[in-house]
């Protein structure tokens, strides 16, 4: 390909060539990412070219019958609109199909962007774990059901994200690596592993002979449920009936007189059910735990440490030295676990979830997660 002194750059900048790439080396797959990542956002909004008010009556469909705030609405839309742009047939054929069809006839493409804007097509939902993280800019993911592993490019934008961690999305490739399409939900390394077991119980469940089908027919039921139904204590398994009478106590006797957040309330029962699940612990007194648990999550938030083990073992009506030696037992198990509190937290609320994903800019205010 000839470029002249005075054309665009390639690589998208919207500077002369002279100005920018002139005496730079650019590889190939760079200049098909950026041309990938336009295509990308004119894919999203190619409804808008066919029949948006029809469009949008379909993605009705599919909204809850509860009232949900406008960032709740605003991010559901544009998570159905990613779901139904690549697996919704609309006049015959899916909008992805069709916005192939039109880019082939423009053959204003290099060969390269067509070959991998065609493999676009029948893109189904990718729930996956993030397994390794480079420099920040890239990471790979292994999908939960499959096991297949993926390189994936990391947006500038993108938030705080670790290894352990899991994302709801659609994967589309670019070449040598992949990049979602858009955006992704993304959960907490605890919160992730509820949602990949329930998922799996519901598949095991269906009647569908393949994951893959059963994320992309029930994707909308899917996004309902873990953007306004999803509550990680409630999805939580618990051996032994004495062990959740523990997060009873802790629940009750919290709040008793100041004020201690559901967030906390959660956060400490996602923490003892890993302990649980550690120690299996043969409890004869709950209170002496849920004092103990009580404790510990007091102790490793920065800025809690309201009440004293003597206070906390008269709350309870425990001895102070049965509460202490249960928290140093605690304290041990969950020792790897703390590092992740802030984490937990942050994630433990079914409201926070609007967190894990960005929303459209202008009206909508996009933020993209992933991109090259």
């Amino acid at each position: 390909m000839n470029i002249g002194r005075n054309d665009d750059c390639p690589c998208g900048s919207g500077k002369k060539y002279k100005k920018c790439c002139l005496n730079k080396v650019v590889s190939m797959d760079e200049i098909i990412g950026k041309e990938l990542n336009q295509l990308q956002e004119q894919l999203y909004e190619y409804f808008e070219q066919k029949d948006a008010e029809t469009f949008y009556s379909i993605l009705d469909n599919y909204f809850p019958e509860d009232e949900i705030t406008e960032e709740e609405g605003i991010l559901l839309t544009t998570l159905l609109i990613l779901w139904a742009t690549l697996e919704k047939p609309f006049m015959n054929k899916t909008l992805v199909q069709q916005f192939i069809e039109d880019k082939r006839r423009g053959k204003q493409l290099r060969p390269a962007v067509i070959a991998q804007l065609e493999k676009w097509d029948q893109i189904p939902p990718s729930f996956s774990k993030i397994t390794k993280m480079t420099d920040g800019n890239w990471m790979e993911v292994e999908d939960v059901a499959t096991k297949e592993i993926k390189r994936v490019k990391v947006f500038d934008n993108a938030p705080k994200l670790e290894v352990g961690m899991s994302l709801l999305g659609f994967l589309l490739p670019y070449g040598s690596y992949y990049s979602y399409f858009l955006l992704a939900l993304h959960f907490g390394e605890g919160d992730g592993d509820i949602v990949a077991e329930t998922l799996s119980e519901l598949y095991e469940e269906s009647d569908y002979n393949d994951f893959a089908e059963f994320l992309t027919i029930e994707f909308p039921y899917i996004l309902n449920w873990v953007l306004f139904d999803f509550d990680p204590v409630e999805e939580l398994r618990w051996d032994d009936p004495t062990y959740f009478r523990v997060v009873d106590l802790f629940a009750e006797r919290a709040t008793q007189d100041y004020e201690y957040s559901h967030q906390l309330l959660e956060l400490g029962a996602i923490m003892w059910n890993i302990y649980c699940l550690k120690e299996k612990p043969s409890i004869r007194k709950p209170e002496v735990y849920a004092a103990a648990l009580h404790y510990f999550i007091d102790t490793n938030i920065p800025g809690l440490g309201i009440l004293t083990q003597k206070e906390l073992a008269e709350r309870y009506v425990v001895s102070a030295t049965a509460l202490s030696k249960s928290y140093r037992k605690m304290e041990e198990r969950l020792n790897d676990e703390v590092e992740k509190l802030d984490h937990l937290m942050e994630k433990a609320m079914k409201d926070e979830m609007l967190n894990r994903a960005g929303l459209k800019r202008g009206s909508q205010t996009k933020n993209r997660f992933f991109d090259n």
